[in-house]
Parts: C-alpha cells; sequence; structure tokens
C-alpha cells in the first residue's frame, strides 16, 4: 500500500501539471491559422502528393514534399547534476533480496538530430550520446549511445521507398523509454525492445527496416515493407532476442481527410540462453481521419494466430517418480493462441504545442524476463514551446505484460515525467527533468518505485528553447 501511495502522489502531481499546460496553450492559441508553407519543386512528371492521413501500418515518417516543415539539422549539449533512485542491477544481497540503490551523479547529453532534403530524396538523423557517473556507486556508470536513420527517396512518380536503421547500446533501464521514439519503421510490436527493462543491465540493440510504396493512383497505394532485428544483454541471467517481420498493405484515399486500409503481417522471434520460438500471423484493418484542421485519428484493429513452441516442466507418475529420483520432467510443447491486435493515436496540434495520446494491445517479444508476452500500453505526451524563451513538455503511461511462454505473474508499470527548458542566451537553456516509476511482477514480491531529478544548462543553436524530451 505504501508504493501504491508513493506513485500516486507521483501521478497526482504530474496530472495537474499537464492540466495546466492544456489550458494556458489553449489560452495562448491565436484563431487564424499560418498559411501554409510553400510546397518544394516536384520530380519532373511526378503527381502532386494526396494529403489525405496516413495509416498506423506505414508508421509516420516524414514526407519528401513536406520536408521544409521539418527541423534542419542542429547539434545540442547539456551537463547536468542527477540524483537517482530505484537503480537495479542483476544482483542480490547476501539476504537474498534484489538490489535497491540510489545515487547523486552528474552526466553529459550530447548529440544531433533534424532533417535535410534534396529534390528527390530526405534523410532524417537523430543520434544521442549520454555519458553517466555517480559519486557513490561507479557500478552504474555508463555511456548510452542512441542513433536512428531515416532515408526517404521517390526514383520516379509512383514509386517511394525508405530505410530505417537503427542502433542503441545502454545500461540505464529507464533511459531506453524515449530516445528510441525517433525511429520511423513499422513496429508498434517492437516496444518492448526498449521499454519496461528491469534491471540496469547493459543492452545492445540493433534494427533495420524497408518499405517500398506503389502510388497506384492518388487514392489508390500498395506497400510492402520488412525489418529485422536483435538484441543481446550483457547478463547470462536475461534473455536476449532476434527476429524479424514482414508487413504488406492497400491503403484507398476515400477523401481528403480519410484513408481506409488492410495489412497482413508475419512475425519470428528466436532467443538466446532460452530453447523456443514463436511465429506469427496477423490481419488488420486501418481506418485514419483527419477531423478539423486540427485533430487527427488513427486507428487498427484485427487479431493475431500465435504459434509457440518452447519448454514446459511436467510432474511425473509418483511411481516413475520412485523408480528415477525425480519429481518432473521437462519436454516441448506445442501451442496455438488467437490473440486480439488493437492501436489508437490521437493527435491534436496548436500552433505552438502538441498533444498526442497512444493505446496498443499486441504482442511483443519481451524485455529480458518476459519473453513472447501479450502487452498493453497507452499514454498521453505534450509539447509546448508557446513561450519565446520557455519550453515545457509532460509525459505518462502505463504498460503490462502477459507471458504466453512461462509461468510468471502479470508485469504492470506506471510512470510519468516532466521537463522544463528555459533560454538564458541565444543558444544557452538551463534545463530541468523529473520522472517517476513504479514497477512490479504479481505474485513474485517484486516491486519497484523509482524516481529521478536532473537540473543542468544545455547548448542548442536555434530559435526553439532546448528541450529534453
Amino acid at each position: 500500500m505504501q508504493t501504491l501511495w508513493e506513485i500516486g502522489g507521483a501521478l497526482r502531481f504530474f496530472i495537474p501539471v499537464l492540466a495546466f499546460l492544456l489550458a494556458a496553450s489553449a489560452l495562448a492559441q491565436v484563431p487564424p491559422a499560418p498559411p501554409p508553407p510553400e510546397q518544394p519543386e516536384q520530380p519532373e512528371g511526378a503527381q502532386p502528393e494526396y494529403s489525405g492521413p496516413v495509416i498506423l501500418s506505414r508508421g509516420s515518417g516524414p514526407s519528401i514534399t513536406r520536408s521544409r516543415e521539418l527541423l534542419r539539422l542542429r547539434p545540442f549539449l547539456q551537463v547536468s547534476g542527477t540524483y537517482d533512485t530505484g537503480l537495479t542491477a542483476v544482483s542480490v544481497t547476501p539476504q537474498g533480496e534484489v538490489l535497491d540503490q540510489d545515487a547523486y551523479g552528474a552526466q553529459a547529453s550530447f548529440g544531433v538530430s533534424g532533417f535535410h532534403s534534396w529534390r528527390r530524396s530526405l534523410l532524417g538523423l537523430n543520434y544521442r550520446g549520454n555519458l553517466r557517473h555517480y559519486s557513490r556507486n561507479s557500478y552504474h556508470d555508463g555511456f548510452d549511445n542512441f542513433f536512428s536513420l531515416n532515408f526517404v527517396h521517390q526514383p520516379s512518380r509512383r514509386l517511394v521507398f525508405s530505410l530505417s536503421p537503427s542502433l542503441a547500446s545502454y545500461s540505464y533501464s529507464y533511459g531506453g523509454v524515449l530516445p528510441m521514439t525517433g525511429s520511423y519503421a513499422y513496429d508498434p510490436d517492437l516496444a518492448g525492445l526498449t521499454q519496461d527493462q528491469l534491471f540496469d543491465n547493459r543492452t545492445n540493440l540493433v534494427t533495420a527496416a524497408g518499405r517500398l510504396v506503389y502510388l497506384a493512383s492518388p487514392r489508390l497505394s500498395f506497400g510492402i515493407g520488412g525489418t529485422g532485428f536483435a538484441v543481446r544483454r550483457r547478463s547470462r541471467a536475461l534473455v536476449g532476442v532476434q527476429g524479424y517481420q514482414a508487413v504488406g498493405d492497400v491503403a484507398y484515399r476515400l477523401s481528403r481527410f480519410q484513408t481506409l486500409g488492410v495489412d497482413y503481417s508475419f512475425h519470428h522471434y528466436d532467443f538466446t540462453n532460452y530453447f523456443g520460438s514463436a511465429d506469427m500471423h496477423g490481419v488488420a484493418l486501418n481506418y485514419s481521419v483527419q477531423m478539423g484542421r486540427y485533430w487527427t485519428l488513427r486507428f487498427r484493429g484485427g487479431g493475431y494466430r500465435l504459434e509457440l513452441v518452447a519448454l514446459q516442466r511436467v510432474p511425473l507418475d509418483p511411481v516413475i517418480a520412485a523408480i528415477i529420483g525425480q519429481r518432473a520432467a521437462v519436454s516441448v510443447f506445442y501451442k496455438v493462441s488467437y490473440l486480439p491486435n488493437f492501436e489508437a493515436d490521437l493527435t491534436r496540434t496548436f500552433r505552438r504545442a502538441s498533444l498526442s495520446f497512444h493505446y496498443l494491445r499486441s504482442v511483443s517479444p519481451g524485455n529480458g524476463v518476459y519473453l513472447t508476452s501479450g502487452g498493453e500500453s497507452g499514454g498521453a505526451s505534450y509539447h509546448y514551446s508557446g513561450i519565446r524563451r520557455v519550453s515545457l513538455g509532460a509525459t505518462a503511461s502505463y504498460h503490462t505484460y502477459r507471458a504466453l511462454m512461462q509461468n510468471l505473474g502479470k508485469y504492470h508499470a506506471y510512470q510519468a515525467g516532466g521537463s522544463a527548458g528555459f533560454k538564458l542566451r541565444r543558444s544557452l537553456s538551463l534545463t530541468a527533468s523529473a520522472h517517476a516509476r513504479r514497477y512490479e511482477l504479481r505474485g513474485t514480491g517484486f516491486n519497484r518505485v523509482s524516481y529521478g531529478f536532473a537540473v543542468g544548462l544545455g547548448f542548442h543553436p536555434g530559435e526553439i528553447p532546448f528541450s529534453i524530451w
């Protein structure tokens, strides 16, 4: 009950802050909308891109014809003092309890992000490095790196293809939640690869995605794509995973504001340090609609046929157990399950702010402790830069896992965070951030409540104030 009260207190703090930001941006909103930006020159013979909303099976990558709306490549540097609690190594105390530590420290974050466009191509880059040191606990020192690249090319008026490689190496479990959101690959089911890590343990991740879209007409299009990935964790107590997925879809834009589509996907997962694999076939219906000038709703609904192969422990007959001296044996089992697949995304754009809500119910490769699992997640985020010198951000989310290959209790996690940047000079900002996280494994007694705070200075060229998230 104490941990529930603590996380409830944290959420009670962040929810009023989020409500205040919403009210402030609504009052500051200017009624007339700015004119649309001038469109860049189209390739010779190209048709104008149809402006209907994109379906979820194709992600939300940037458009070549809207490249002038995107931020150009810009570097950043930030130095902060930090305090973190709930640091959890893959180790136990002499009493057999999982470690739970807190520490003061300092960190330096640096990187570059933005876009560069050509006549037929667009390149998006997102790199973030984080060098971390704790004064009392050097075990949790580390150098985390997150990198994602998105290249879009239109070789002809009817073909568009994209490539999206991503790399990550990190040892701070909460640090793996946010930076990988820069990847535009179709990977809603791969969110667990960088989220919901139970331990602060070195994790290495690589993904590579590609997509080809054929524009049969301004309204009708066909797409195919694929993603390969691999995750390795330093501790042999945790399970790594590799796999691939392929997707094909058809989209028809009913009007300027509505798009309808259907997709088929296949997924395959293999695991390290564990015998088992999963194959999954899925079919889903997509629908996207732009409601007025500011709201966009997208959802995707369908189901999966999941085939699992793994090991299970089975009890032996008492007579056999008496002869061989063992009460149980290990055998291979094969299981077929049918599971729902649902995703919804609602976004609202303001003049100087953005608000988004997201919900996902699907199947995940797992987080190193949980393997193939049925998962559910939801959340909201808000970003505001309506004041010349100030930028604000807030996010809150929850995640659950239900193990499909193991006999484990249900995993629950809740987290919330906020950040602020105040411009001191043209490229120098004062920054502050805070986050809270609670997670537990039902039926095991394992639960954690962790907090983190950081205050520092950030260097970020440009007119927009420095933003951490």
